[in-house]
C-alpha cells in the first residue's frame, strides 16, 4: 500500500479514480494505457468492490459468493486478459445447467451446438420435465419473435417482463419454471419486477446471439487471485498509486470543477481527471450540497438495490457430484460445489438472489431453514456432516431493473466538468453486472479521450 502524504497535490494530467470495484479497476487500467498516472482510493483494505475474498487465515480463504460469467460478457474478458486472469477463467464446453426438485425429478438445459441461436436449447426444452408440451411450444416461439425486437424502444421500459411473457401466451407455470430461472440469477430479481427491455437484453445478449455467448464461465481461483492481485499488480508496475482504507469524505466543488477529494484522514487530493467508479448511492454521499441538489445527481437516491445471500458449508463427507444445480421449488435456489476434486471433504455456496426476506433473519433462522431444504434435496444429508458455516448477506449487492429505471442510470458524462463516472449501475444497456461494471469502464475511458480531443 501506498503511503498517503497530507496535503499531497496530484500532478496535472493525472487521474483519481474513486472504489476498487472491477470498473475503478479497469478505468485505471485503460488510463495508464492513455498515458495517465492514476491514483485509485478505495475505502476497504482490499481491491475488489462486490467481487471479493474473505480470509479467515492464509490457508482459508473463500469468495463472497459464486460470481458466474458468461460467453458474451467480452469487456470483462477482455479485462482479465490485460491483467493476466484469463487462463484462470473455465468455461463450460458448451451450456448446460440441471435443475431438480425436492421429489428428485431432474431437468437439464443445455446447448445444441449444430442448431443456431434461439433454437440451440430446442432439444432439452422439449425434454424439460417442468412445464407442458404445448407450454414448450409456446416457449420455443417466443424466443424467437424475442430475436427480432428492438429493446431499445422506449415501450419497453415503461411495463415488466413478465406483463410481455404474458401478453405472448406464457403460462404462470412456464414463467415460474422457465424465464425466471434465468431472470432470477442474472438481473437478481423476479420477471415480474424487471422491465421488459432488460428481459430482452438477457436472452438476446446470450441464448439469442449464438452458442459461445451463453455458456458459463467459472473462476477456478479465489476473487482475489483473478481481480484483486492481479489488477493492483498491474497498476502498481505501471507507475500507478493505490490507496487503501481511506474512504472519500467529500468533493469539493469550484468553478464547475471537482477542485478537492478529501479523504477521511484529512488528506486532500486534486487531479484534472476525477472519475466516480463507486455506487450511485456512495457517489450521493460524498457530492457537495450544491451538487446532491442539482437534477443529474438528485435523482440518485431513487435507485433501488437487490440483495444476495450467500451461505458457506463445509462438509465432512461429499454430497453432491455436480458442479452447480438448481433447484426448482427450494428457496435455496442455486448450490455450488467448491470442491469438485476433493473426495471426502465438501464446501459448498448457497446462492439465494432477491433475499429481502432473509436479511432480518438470525443467522439460526437462516441456518434452520436451510438444513431442512437440504435434507429434502440430499436424501442423505445429515446435520453431522456439516463442521463449519457462514452467511454472508449483501444488502445492496446489484441495482434493481424495474420499469421505468433507465431514468436514474446516469450516463458517463457528468455535468460538472473533470467529473466523469464508471460503474455498473451507470447507464450501460446491461443489468447489475460484471460485464456492466467492465462496460462502463471502457465507456467512460472513451468519453475523456472524447473531450481531450475535442479541447
Amino acid at each position: 500500500m501506498v503511503e498517503i502524504q497530507n496535503n499531497q497535490k496530484i500532478k496535472k494530467n493525472n487521474a483519481i479514480i474513486i472504489g476498487g470495484g472491477i470498473a475503478g479497476i479497469y478505468t485505471a487500467i485503460l488510463l495508464q494505457e492513455k498515458g495517465y498516472i492514476v491514483s485509485l482510493i478505495e475505502q476497504r483494505k482490499f481491491l475488489g468492490g462486490r467481487t471479493y475474498s474473505v480470509k479467515k487465515s492464509l490457508q482459508s480463504q473463500y469468495d463472497n459468493g459464486q460470481h458466474l460469467l458468461m460467453g458474451c460478457y467480452q469487456n470483462l474478458l477482455q479485462f482479465f486478459k490485460k491483467i493476466g486472469s484469463l487462463s484462470k477463467i473455465n468455461f463450460q464446453d458448451s451450456f448446460s445447467v440441471k435443475i431438480i426438485d425436492k421429489t428428485g425429478t431432474t431437468g437439464i438445459i443445455r446447448d445444441t451446438k449444430f442448431l443456431p441461436f434461439g433454437l440451440m436449447l430446442l432439444i432439452s426444452l422439449l425434454k424439460y420435465p417442468y412445464i407442458g408440451f404445448q407450454e414448450k411450444l409456446s416457449a420455443i416461439f417466443t424466443l424467437v419473435k424475442m430475436k427480432f425486437i428492438n429493446r431499445k424502444k422506449p415501450k419497453y421500459q415503461s411495463f415488466s417482463f413478465s406483463e410481455w411473457l404474458e401478453d405472448n401466451g406464457q403460462s404462470k407455470n412456464v414463467i415460474e419454471k422457465f424465464w425466471d430461472l434465468v431472470i432470477l440469477p442474472t438481473l437478481n430479481d423476479h420477471v415480474s419486477n424487471v422491465s421488459a427491455d432488460m428481459g430482452f437484453m438477457v436472452f438476446q445478449e446470450s441464448v439469442l446471439r449464438g452458442n459461445r455467448y451463453v455458456k458459463l464461465g467459472f473462476p477456478t481461483g479465489t476473487l482475489d487471485e483473478v481481480i484483486a492481485i492481479p489488477g493492483s499488480k498491474f497498476i502498481e508496475n505501471n507507475g500507478g498509486n493505490i490507496y487503501l482504507g481511506n474512504s472519500v469524505i467529500k468533493l469539493l466543488y469550484e468553478d464547475n470543477k471537482i477542485s478537492t477529494v478529501e479523504l477521511r484522514d484529512g488528506t486532500k487530493l486534486s487531479a484534472d481527471i476525477i472519475i466516480s467508479a463507486i455506487p450511485s448511492n456512495s457517489l450521493y454521499n460524498i457530492l457537495p450540497d450544491e451538487l446532491q441538489s442539482h437534477k443529474s445527481f438528485s435523482i440518485l437516491p431513487k435507485i433501488e438495490h437487490a440483495s444476495i445471500v450467500n451461505i458457506h458449508i463445509w462438509l465432512n463427507t461429499k454430497i453432491m457430484n455436480d458442479q452447480f444445480i438448481n433447484i426448482i421449488d427450494s428457496p435455496l435456489q442455486w448450490i455450488f460445489n467448491k470442491s469438485l476434486q476433493d473426495n471426502k471433504y465438501q464446501a459448498l455456496d448457497i446462492s439465494i438472489s432477491d433475499s429481502k426476506n432473509l436479511l432480518q433473519k438470525t443467522t439460526a433462522e437462516i441456518i434452520d431453514l436451510v438444513f431442512s431444504e437440504l435434507k429434502d434435496i440430499f436424501p442423505g444429508f445429515n446435520i453431522n456432516f456439516v463442521e463449519k458455516y457462514k452467511i454472508i448477506k449483501e444488502r445492496k449487492a446489484t441495482f434493481r431493473c424495474t420499469p421505468n429505471s433507465k431514468k436514474y442510470r446516469l450516463t458517463n458524462i457528468s455535468p460538472v466538468d473533470n467529473l466523469y463516472i464508471a460503474g455498473d449501475w451507470v447507464d450501460t444497456g446491461w443489468p447489475s453486472t460484471m460485464e456492466s461494471a467492465a462496460l462502463s469502464a471502457s465507456n467512460v475511458v472513451n468519453e475523456i479521450e472524447s473531450n481531450n480531443k475535442n479541447k
